[in-house]
């Protein structure tokens, strides 16, 4: 079966008890998952602090587009009622801090950006830079572990990951081939919640995603 990104969105949104007063860290702030998140958030009345990692450009057009640039989406998401938008990276501690002040959840729906498949075949992109899959989809995790545990008020992580995360699986061997290892540290990534004690965690691998006019029912 295959949902929309509206569809995901809501279904990743239900395992999260909304409050009046709650409000909720998000990343991957104009991803399809995220851009959908944060409008439903804000529909709700709940406060939102997204991640960003360019500050906003004010000479862009604001839209919410498929076709939309994330400068262009970012732009229109910020002036939404509730939501505020954080400067930083979730490769960075601080950035992870300073997202989570104040929050009671966080959907993390990060992802690293798509590199050349050459340059992950044959690891040319060194494992410590930012858009590594190590980068984002394992530090960038235990930031936001961390930075939970920290506050005061943040209690629930919401993790999105992918199909496939197993590390035997042929789709995940292929995609760490490519991906620079994307799917296993994913899983890593995964692993970092599990052993979490301190903050609850849920994780959700949805699978492909499909088109805008995808019916939200059984597609045979």
């Amino acid at each position: 079966m295959r949902r929309s990104p509206f569809a995901r969105a809501l279904l990743i949104l239900s395992t999260i008890r909304y409050a009046v007063s709650m409000r909720v860290a998000v990343t991957g702030t104009t991803g399809r998952l995220g851009r959908e998140a944060v409008q439903i958030l804000s529909s709700k009345g709940i406060e939102t602090r997204c991640l960003l990692r360019h500050p906003i450009d004010a000479d862009v057009t604001p839209s919410i587009d498929k076709d939309a640039t994330s400068p262009q989406i970012a732009k229109y998401l910020s002036t939404l009622p509730g939501v505020t938008m954080v400067k930083g990276d979730a490769t960075d501690p601080t950035s992870c801090a300073d997202l989570v002040q104040g929050c009671d959840a966080i959907l993390a729906m990060h992802g690293p950006v798509k590199t050349k498949a050459l340059q992950s075949l044959f690891r040319l992109l060194p494992e410590s830079d930012p858009i590594h899959s190590r980068s984002v989809n394992y530090v960038a995790v235990q930031n936001l572990i961390d930075a939970a545990k920290s506050s005061k008020s943040c209690k629930r992580i919401v993790r999105v990951t992918g199909k496939g995360e197993e590390p035997t699986a042929f789709f995940t061997v292929l995609i760490n081939m490519f991906g620079n290892m994307a799917k296993a540290w994913n899983y890593e990534g995964e692993q970092l919640l599990r052993a979490c004690k301190d903050v609850d965690y849920t994780i959700i691998r949805p699978g492909i995603m499909g088109r805008d006019n995808v019916p939200t029912g059984k597609v045979m």
